[in-house]
């Protein structure tokens, strides 16, 4: 297994593991299978040009199987910040050690930037494993947004989590 940031080359990669993340943990995204499904590999390698945007992938034998994005902002007072998205391992490889690699990766960028103070995200109040990961890599809990979410009738709650660098 080896991670490794991916590249404006890599739209069909990006958009095969975010339709998978999108169909297996929907209420894990604010992005919907159905509206992704639609869009062009363009988009996916438009989103991989993005000068804020840095994508990491793990991948087994050559087959993407996680990934992790953390965005720079942009605005002038607000450059200290990171935020991290679209962060999803296959089940097959969850409790491998495999999140923990790619959310370090993530971090190790901010550090790198010189110019990021914090990193935040933000997880679904009822995903145990991956809150327990954030707070083991020094995230806390800032906020809850309640019904944040809305899939099938039912209602989902988001901490949001930053960590200091």
């Amino acid at each position: 297994m080896f991670i490794r940031q991916l590249c404006c080359n890599d739209g069909e990669i990006l958009k095969k593991i975010r339709h998978e993340a999108l169909k297996n943990s929907p209420e894990a995204f604010g992005s919907s299978y159905e509206e992704e499904i639609k869009n062009d590999t363009l988009i996916y390698s438009d989103r991989l040009k993005n000068k804020n945007n840095y994508f990491f992938g793990a991948f087994e034998d050559d087959e993407i199987i996680g990934i992790i994005c953390i965005t720079k902002n942009s605005r002038v007072k607000l450059a200290h910040r990171a935020v991290i998205t679209s962060f999803y391992v296959c089940p097959m490889y969850r409790g491998t050690g495999i999140g923990k690699k790619l959310l370090s990766a993530t971090i190790q960028k901010a550090y790198d930037l010189k110019i990021i103070e914090q990193v935040e995200l933000q997880v679904v109040t009822e995903q145990y494993p991956a809150i327990y990961l954030y707070a083991s890599m020094g995230f806390e809990v800032y906020g809850t947004e309640f019904h944040s979410m809305k899939l099938k009738e039912k209602y989902y709650n988001e901490y949001y989590m930053m960590k200091k660098l």
